[in-house]
């Protein structure tokens, strides 16, 4: 039960979807996202490529987004 739980855990953060409008911004280093080059995480927050540099781990958060971390993290 816990891993169909985590599978649909992980499908909702799939589904979600996020505006990047020309004034948002990098949680990191404040600066506008605008239409640079940017790196959106699962959990909703987006930031600068150069911000988040590992694609499977959020600056902010620490949060992991590797499959493996998905499974085990549930």
């Amino acid at each position: 039960m816990e891993t169909l739980n985590t599978e649909i855990e992980f499908n909702n953060l799939q589904a979600a979807y996020l505006v990047v409008r020309e004034d948002t911004e990098c949680q990191v280093c404040k600066g506008k996202l605008g239409f640079k080059k940017i790196r959106i995480f699962p959990h909703g927050m987006a930031f600068h490529m150069r911000c988040a540099k590992n694609p499977q781990e959020c600056p902010v958060t620490r949060q992991r987004f590797d499959m493996d971390a998905v499974v085990a993290g549930g």
